[in-house]
């Protein structure tokens, strides 16, 4: 019995985990108020002091914007991640619905 809950509990976490995906600003998405230009217009005063992550080179600063869920997740690093997830963090997290925003960081 013990497992069968266990074995439940995952199978839900996995069902119920929001897909992460790498967004282009110049992208449309439907049903959503706040499109990621938008978002991207949000966020940019506070990227620099809040999002951004430098890792050796300055010049090789690039902007990445990931929708997970509701929210865009916007920073800026030169760090060459193997995945998206990697972007959550620090980043200017904006609502897609109001346009909140909130400083997520490491």
């Amino acid at each position: 019995m013990k497992y069968t809950l266990l074995i439940i509990g995952i199978v839900i976490s996995l069902f119920s985990c929001r897909e992460v995906k790498y967004i282009n600003p110049n992208d449309t998405l439907d049903n959503v108020n706040i499109q990621p230009i938008e978002a991207f217009k949000i966020a940019e005063p506070y990227i620099e002091q809040y999002a951004t992550y430098l890792w050796k080179d300055e010049k090789l600063l690039k902007t990445h914007i990931v929708k997970k869920g509701k929210y865009y997740y916007i920073s800026r690093t030169d760090y060459p991640a193997k995945t998206i997830w990697f972007y959550l963090q620090p980043a200017v997290r904006v609502n897609s619905k109001n346009g909140d925003f909130k400083f997520i960081e490491k």
